[in-house]
Parts: C-alpha cells; sequence; structure tokens
C-alpha cells in the first residue's frame, strides 16, 4: 500500500470516528507534532531528554543572570573545582 493510500485511508478512518477516540488521536498527533518541532537534543543524568527549545530556554536564562553579574569568575570556580575534587578522594 503507498502512502498516498494509506493517507486516504487513514482520513477515511478518522471521519468515522467517534467523539471520544478522536480526542485521543487528536493528541497522540499533537505530541507527535511536538517532538518533531522540538527534537530531543540531549539527555539529563537522570536520562531524561532534554529538548531544543528547552536547552535554548536555559541557556538564555543564565546567560541573563550573568549579564547581571550573577557568576563567577573562572579562576574562582577552578579553585572551587579543585577543592571539590580534593575532597572526595
Amino acid at each position: 500500500m503507498s502512502a498516498n493510500d494509506m493517507r486516504a485511508e487513514v482520513h477515511q478512518m478518522i471521519d468515522e470516528l467517534d467523539d471520544s477516540f478522536l480526542r485521543i488521536v487528536h493528541s497522540m498527533l499533537g505530541t507527535h507534532a511536538e517532538e518533531n518541532e522540538y527534537p530531543v537534543v540531549g539527555y539529563d543524568l537522570y536520562g531524561n531528554p532534554k529538548r531544543a527549545n528547552e536547552l535554548m530556554e536555559e541557556y538564555e536564562q543564565e546567560l541573563a543572570a550573568a549579564e547581571r553579574g550573577e557568576a563567577i569568575a573562572a579562576d574562582v570556580f577552578a579553585k572551587r573545582t579543585k577543592e571539590w575534587l580534593s575532597s572526595i578522594k
């Protein structure tokens, strides 16, 4: 069966759905469209997917915080990292 044949058959099936199942199909298609619009670009430490739009939002928030001076200097960060690493050995 060709893709066009399947599309035509799916359209016919959708036209015949009852309202409750139509809501389920609508939700599934919405989720699918959202996942394609915002692809998974990585995962957090717990294996949860991170989408491009989420990472961009986090980046913008962190950039704004840095512009407000809510950051630490690189040398301070390096010192704290060394201290932390030496404490866990």
